[in-house]
Order: C-alpha cells, then structure tokens, then sequence
C-alpha cells in the first residue's frame, strides 16, 4: 500500500475538530472546534471568517441552501446563525442540552439532535421550536 501525504496543512483552531461541512456550490468550507469557534474557509484554505459566540463548543454547522447564512449548533445549548458576509451573528435562541447535529429542511426551518436524545426542529423565522420524542443517547445524525 502506497502512502500519501496531505497536499497542505492548514491549522486553524487551537482545539479539536468536531465538523468539517462544505458548502452546496463547494466555494466554502467551515470546521466546528472544541475552541468555541467556527472557521470558514474558501477551496484554497484561506481563512475568511471566525464565528465567534458559542459558549461551549460547537459540534455541527450546516450551510443554508440559498441564502448567504450558515447555522451552528453548540454544546452550549445554543442554535445560531450567522451571515456569511459578515461574520455576525444574525439570531440566537436555544435552551436547555448541547445540540451536536443540525441541518436546514427548508428555507427558515432546522432540526437539530441532542446530547439527551431530544430531536428538535427550529423555525427561525417565528424563532420558535418543536421537540419530539427522546431517543436513547445522543444523536450523533440527521
């Protein structure tokens, strides 16, 4: 077996890494860190913004469909999206155990998983959420 080694090493955060997602077009790439932080990145690795706002670590990020908006999801509890343009954070809202997956289903609307089995879907528009039924341990996918 042939080994290869990694055309570039970009190091970017100062903790572990729990989620590299890449945006639909493939222009954009965010990793979640331990750190607190999300980074993106465009396809040559050059860091374009840092996400800064979660109180705990964030585990997931999902880019959003057709707007410039990405939405991540923290060990602190917390959903929050953020523009692309900018960096800022655009809403915020959240309670309760750590989120560590997240996924647009449409225009305003993410589910998120939890820590403590909850699934949840979030109207971001209404700022308004929904749980349903807990499942057995974390939910690791949407």
């Amino acid at each position: 077996m042939e080994v290869h080694s990694s055309l570039l090493t970009v190091i970017g955060h100062e903790k572990s890494i729990h989620a590299v997602r890449v945006s639909q077009k493939q222009e954009l790439i965010a990793t979640c860190s331990h750190d607190r932080t999300v980074k993106i990145w465009n396809k040559q690795l050059e860091k374009l913004l840092t996400l800064a706002g979660h109180r705990r670590g964030v585990w997931d990020a999902a880019f959003h469909p057709r707007e410039a908006v990405i939405v991540t999801a923290g060990a602190d509890g917390m959903l929050k999206g953020w523009s692309l343009l900018d960096g800022s954070c655009v809403w915020s809202m959240g309670e309760g155990s750590g989120l560590v997956r997240c996924q647009w289903l449409y225009d305003h609307q993410v589910v998120t998983g939890s820590v403590d089995g909850i699934l949840k879907l979030w109207d971001v528009r209404k700022m308004t959420s929904l749980s349903y039924d807990k499942h057995q341990g974390k939910i690791w996918a949407l």
